[in-house]
């Protein structure tokens, strides 16, 4: 996957979560609220507190090791479940 794929995927609206495949097997859900940010051959996630504005829970993954990105629908599902 190149920088360029994955960046499009928290640019394009409507931006939703996205779940990360990893070569190790491991999986990563990344929110919106996280402020992802595509830079060269790294996918920085951090996060912030609204009324501080200071980041934290910052993390770095290198995107030569994401093997999927698949976006996320988040929104809550109306009506019934069928039996």
């Amino acid at each position: 996957m190149s920088p360029s794929e994955l960046d499009e995927y928290f640019i394009t609206p409507p931006v939703r979560p996205v779940r990360l495949t990893l070569a190790s097997g491991d999986q990563l859900l990344i929110r919106p609220e996280q402020r992802p940010f595509v830079s060269g051959l790294a996918l920085i996630v951090g996060g912030s507190k609204e009324e501080e504005g200071r980041v934290f829970g910052s993390y770095l993954v290198s995107i030569p090791n994401i093997v999927l990105a698949e976006p996320i629908d988040d929104r809550k599902r109306t009506g019934r479940r069928r039996r």
